[in-house]
């Protein structure tokens, strides 16, 4: 995998946009503040995206090494659709702080991702230094599955959003539920008292964090009265069996 493909300023591709719009308001006349004109050139736009490439990998690679004999490292690859040709290298972690950590590592086809994890898994997985974990991919013999946090927490996620759990307490209805409640707080403008959890695509790994800052931030909007009493939201509220959210995010909180 190419170190030049990596996650810029943390946010992906709205950190590319920050950055190139940041270089252009630098280079350009004030007055030009058209998106056209704001965009830098080529030339200027690699020299900060090699510069921020070569920060990000150097962070990951000494967070790592501090973690790699205890918690684990593991990789998600996931394409965003069956039937997508692109698919997205994420690596996973846990600090030595004991905070979750995802971070964009490629962006390529499947087919040249999937050969070349294959080879990374083979070389790394005999040294039995570190342990990786896929997503969607069937490359990975069991060396490849050690003593891993993120390996357990990953069967983990599967078990307890897997939809042959019983109808009465679907994890996956429920989840399905509070984000239908929290996009009707958003839409009615109520989102403005607490900060609404943002949804990622890394893997059912950020699934499982997500899953709990949601149940936990419809649990806290329903403490104000203008969104409790407010028709469209109520009926959404009254579908949920919230004896069985207060469980669930129970069970989540210590992850």
């Amino acid at each position: 995998m190419r170190g030049s493909q990596v996650e810029i300023n943390g946010e992906g591709i709205y950190g590319l946009i920050e950055t190139a719009l940041s270089i252009g308001r630098h280079y350009r006349w004030p007055e030009r503040q058209s998106i056209a004109t704001l965009i830098p050139d080529i030339f200027a736009l690699n020299l900060v995206i090699e510069e921020s490439s070569a920060m990000v990998l150097s962070e990951l690679t000494a967070e790592i090494s501090q973690i790699a004999r205890t918690s684990g490292f593991s990789f998600s690859v996931e394409r965003m659709t069956i039937e997508d040709e692109i698919a997205v290298v994420s690596a996973n972690y846990i600090t030595a702080d004991w905070k979750y950590k995802h971070r964009v590592m490629n962006v390529s086809t499947f087919e040249k991702i999937s050969d070349g994890l294959e080879t990374l898994l083979r070389e790394i997985g005999e040294t039995k230094r570190m342990a990786y974990v896929t997503e969607n991919i069937h490359c990975s013999g069991d060396q490849a599955h050690l003593s891993c946090i993120c390996y357990t927490l990953n069967n983990l996620v599967h078990d307890i959003f897997d939809e042959s759990c019983d109808t009465k307490h679907n994890v996956s209805a429920i989840l399905t539920a509070c984000q239908k409640i929290a996009a009707a707080i958003a839409e009615l403008g109520f989102n403005r008292w607490v900060d609404p959890p943002a949804e990622k695509r890394a893997g059912r790994l950020d699934y499982l964090f997500y899953g709990y800052e949601l149940l936990k931030y419809v649990q806290e909007c329903m403490h104000y009265f203008s969104i409790i009493q407010n028709p469209d939201i109520l009926v959404l509220l009254q579908s949920v069996d919230w004896s069985t959210v207060d469980e669930i995010r129970k069970y989540l909180e210590p992850f």
